[in-house]
């Protein structure tokens, strides 16, 4: 089942580092029939900050499903592959602006939206964000975490402290 298929896909490329070699293997996965393993390839395309393949990837910012443009959009992005003057590009980018925009109430939408400002440079904007995704649930480590370490390269140390206390008295093991 496509469910399952996105699934393993998702652990896989959660749990190993994806060399070249894989990344070979997962090509064809673009252009499965099912949108949930298409849309965890480019995920795991993501991941790997791979950009050697963005030529495979750049046609999913045409499909019909809007997750997928969603997504093929984001890989660009976060790899700082923008093209201003591409239409589909623009399109996938404006849908993908869209959809920070209607998760921004959530706490990972806060540190979806933090981390398109980190890669944009824009460090004030993106610490306002992990602030408020923080204050949206104190349990959100994973915020915390992102931004001890922009506290941390600005040299904020006593902050960036606080919140890593926080997160280990939170949860011990946390890696």
């Amino acid at each position: 089942p496509e469910l399952a298929r996105a699934t393993a896909i998702d652990q896989f490329s959660n749990n190993i580092y994806l060399s070249d070699e894989i990344l070979v293997e997962l090509l064809p996965l673009l252009q499965d029939e099912s949108v949930m393993v298409r849309n965890q390839i480019l995920n795991a395309f993501e991941k790997s900050q791979n950009t050697a393949y963005s030529s495979y990837i750049k046609p999913l910012l045409n499909d019909s499903h809007r997750i997928v443009r969603v997504s093929a959009a984001r890989y660009f992005h976060m790899n700082k592959m923008e093209f201003v003057e591409d239409k589909s590009y623009t399109k996938a980018h404006k849908e993908y602006l869209e959809f920070l925009d209607v998760n921004s109430d959530f706490p990972s939408g806060q540190m979806q939206i933090a981390i398109h400002h980190q890669i944009k440079n824009e460090i004030n904007l993106a610490i306002e964000a992990y602030q408020k995704s923080i204050a949206f649930d104190v349990f959100f480590n994973q915020s915390k975490m992102n931004l001890a370490l922009i506290y941390y390269q600005q040299g904020n140390i006593v902050g960036a402290e606080k919140l890593y206390k926080q997160v280990t008295e939170l949860e011990p093991d946390f890696g």
